[in-house]
C-alpha cells in the first residue's frame, strides 16, 4: 500500500493504490514510533484490525520502499531577513517578518497618511454632491463661500467620529 496522507498529529494515516481509492487508519501506540518515520508516497505493509467503531487500526505496519524525492523539494528558497525555508520563491520573506515590517512605524504612517487622504477626498466628495443638489437655488457669485462652508462642515462631521 501506498501512503496517500498523514494527518498534522500523525494519529492518522490514509492508505491505498490512489488517494480516491484509499481509507483512513488510527494510529495505535504500538506503531507510533515507525509512523514517524514514514512521509507520505511511501510503500508500506500494514496489518490492521476494525473495532466496533468502524475505525480501522494499524497493528503492525513496515516500511518497504520509500518516496522518490522531487526536485523542488531539494530546492532552498530562504527568507530575506530571517533566513528561514520558504516552500517557494514567490515571497521574498516569510510571514512572520511581513508583519513585522508591516506593522512597523513607518509603515503605520504611510497607512495615517493615507486615511487622511481617503477622508479628504470623501469629505471633497461630498461637498460637491451638495453644490450639485444646489443648482439653481444658490446664486453663483457667491457659490465659493458656500463650497467653503459645507467643506468646513463637512469635515467637522467626519472629524467628530
Amino acid at each position: 500500500m501506498k501512503v496517500c496522507a498523514i494527518s498534522g498529529d500523525r494519529k492518522y494515516l490514509r492508505l491505498g493504490a490512489t488517494f480516491d481509492n484509499s481509507r483512513w487508519y488510527t494510529v495505535t501506540d504500538k506503531v507510533k514510533e515507525i509512523v514517524a518515520t514514514i512521509s507520505r508516497g511511501d510503500e508500506v505493509e500494514v496489518k490492521a484490525q476494525q473495532k466496533d467503531d468502524g475505525k480501522l487500526y494499524l497493528t503492525e505496519i513496515k516500511k518497504t520502499a520509500s518516496a522518490p524525492v522531487s526536485s523542488t523539494s531539494t530546492s532552498k528558497h530562504a527568507c530575506e531577513k530571517c533566513g528561514k525555508l520558504l516552500k517557494d520563491d514567490s515571497y521574498p520573506t516569510c510571514y512572520n517578518c511581513s508583519m513585522k515590517e508591516k506593522n512597523s512605524p513607518e509603515n503605520l504612517d504611510k497607512e495615517a497618511k493615507k486615511q487622511a487622504t481617503i477622508r479628504r477626498q470623501a469629505i471633497g466628495h461630498m461637498t460637491s454632491r451638495a453644490l450639485i443638489s444646489l443648482q439653481g437655488i444658490v446664486d453663483v457669485n457667491n457659490i465659493t463661500s458656500i463650497a467653503e462652508t459645507l467643506y468646513k462642515k463637512f469635515r467637522t462631521l467626519v472629524e467628530e467620529e
